[in-house]
């Protein structure tokens, strides 16, 4: 006894077609499967394509029973119509070939085709040709359709451009029109007058955006692509349009920029080259320097992110090659302004008048406190000296005259003028502390201002220049915790002067990102 065939069915509804009476899905299932059953057929599977256009030559439903086919599970495909299968002629004689040379017989119910008789193959072809005749039609109806409905100044589908918004049509029809939003056609104009009038880039313009947390209209940061885009668009002038079967189809929307306001933007663009990009330069490392270290083994690095414009100190050991060995602590990065920030004002009490005042009596210790006695009758005793190698060398000098050049006379001028020199010296040493004995009096006094403009002008450092202090008194952090930094640094002050801040800064605590 031969085994009956095993059937798949197959049915397919378009989102136009649902409405249609006779191709829902409840009715062909119950179509198909009646014919199964009155031609003795085992009912395997029922496989459905709901919302899917029978132009798509690629669908789940339709996949999925190819499939079985090919795996040799299925002897019968059965549809309601032909053009539940395929509506393209391209498609459906590929997918039916394909059935023919696999051995499997193919019926449409409603235009009683089998696959298995020459009648029935000749039958299916006409009426796929017929299918697609029937979609290529229903696809001129709906161009022409939105043609019509673009000549008449609505809107034929879709968002509306930047600067616009779309409306319900006053005359009350289901189209709708487009009409000026006023916040981002005002956010237009004042993108335009900034690049036009105030010698803004589109670069600038965009970090500008983003610091004032002006959003684009998905809620996203702005880029400068995109401003760029936005600004090139003709239509900002009124000018818009479709594309029909090769022929364009004007429509006039709403004016944001006259035809000279726009021209004028298009000349900025163009004639603007894009800035160089510049490197932030990080105080406290980078660019040869590493002023700032981790306890854990790294060291730190900037790290600038343009679209935001806010900077780190990341540290090395961050990045997720290091697995287990990673930095330990929480944060492991740091805004650049609240560490630069935190070291320098640890800094400023260091330039005190007393902190100052103590540096000069370290540099002045060797005046002493004996006063300039003393050093008086040193100076009388070096010019006596003095006065008496000027003598010696007068007197070898005649000696030479009178008895011709003679070698030890010869040597004997030059440790005499050796001696004067060292002694020249000692005299200009005295002369030095004496006019810094002179200065002592006031000195507390020139510190306290110096002491003031020091402060003041640490509070106002440039990137530059706080790069610049940093390398001079060799600043040396530490992270030694989620949120502590230790660190030294020394002034150096000519000729002897020493380290006088050894200790600081600590308990910075930036605030953790």
């Amino acid at each position: 006894m031969t085994a009956p065939l095993r059937a798949w069915t197959y049915a397919r509804v378009s989102t136009t077609d649902q409405a249609v009476e006779g191709t829902s899905l409840d009715t062909q299932a119950q179509q198909t499967s009646d014919f199964v059953k009155a031609k003795g057929w085992t009912l395997v599977e029922h496989i459905v394509d709901e919302g899917i256009s029978g132009a798509t030559d690629t669908r789940p439903g339709l996949d999925q029973i190819m499939g079985a086919c090919r795996d040799g599970s299925v002897d019968v495909v059965v549809v309601t119509k032909l053009d539940r299968f395929s509506r393209s002629m391209r498609h459906l004689t590929n997918a039916l070939g394909e059935l023919d040379d696999l051995g499997i017989a193919f019926v449409s119910v409603a235009e009683s085709i089998d696959s298995s008789t020459s009648t029935g193959r000749m039958l299916r072809s006409l009426l796929g040709t017929f299918a697609e005749f029937e979609r290529e039609r229903i696809v001129e109806r709906m161009m022409e359709g939105h043609r019509r409905v673009v000549s008449e100044g609505f809107w034929r589908g879709g968002p509306a451009p930047y600067g616009y918004k779309l409306i319900e049509d006053p005359g009350g029809t289901k189209h709708t029109k487009v009409v000026i939003n006023e916040d981002e056609a005002a956010l237009l104009r004042r993108i335009a007058d900034l690049i036009v009038n105030q010698g803004h880039t589109t670069y600038s313009v965009t970090m500008l955006l983003n610091i004032e947390k002006i959003t684009n209209r998905s809620g996203g940061l702005w880029r400068h692509s995109n401003i760029r885009w936005h600004l090139r668009q003709a239509h900002l002038t009124g000018r818009w349009g479709y594309q029909h079967q090769g022929e364009w189809v004007p429509m006039s929307i709403p004016t944001i920029f006259n035809d000279d306001e726009w021209g004028a933007i298009q000349d900025a663009i163009k004639g603007r080259p894009r800035p160089q990009r510049r490197s932030r330069l990080y105080p406290l490392t980078g660019r040869g320097r590493c002023h700032l270290r981790c306890d854990c083994g790294g060291n730190y690095g900037g790290k600038h992110d343009a679209s935001k414009g806010i900077s780190w100190y990341v540290c090395g050991r961050n990045a997720q090659e290091f697995g287990p060995e990673r930095c330990p602590h929480q944060p492991r990065s740091f805004r650049t302004g609240e560490v630069e920030q935190a070291t320098i004002s640890a800094l400023i009490p260091v330039f005190d008048s007393d902190y100052l005042n103590g540096l000069a009596a370290t540099y002045l210790s060797q005046v002493g406190d004996s006063g300039g006695d003393g050093d008086e009758e040193r100076r009388r005793k070096i010019a006596r000296r003095l006065d008496g190698l000027h003598d010696e060398k007068t007197v070898i000098t005649r000696e030479q005259a009178k008895t011709g050049t003679l070698r030890f006379l010869h040597d004997a001028v030059a440790e005499i003028e050796q001696e004067e020199v060292v002694l020249r010296e000692q005299l200009h040493d005295l002369d030095s502390l004496s006019q810094l004995r002179v200065e002592r009096d006031s000195l507390d006094d020139q510190l306290a201002v110096l002491a003031e403009k020091a402060k003041a002008k640490l509070s106002n450092l440039t990137t530059e220049e706080m790069a610049e202090f940093f390398d001079l008194i060799e600043l040396d952090l530490e992270r030694v915790g989620d949120h502590r930094f230790e660190g030294t640094a020394s002034i150096p002050i000519p000729p002897e002067g020493g380290e006088v801040w050894a200790e600081g800064p600590r308990d910075l605590s930036p605030r953790p990102r």
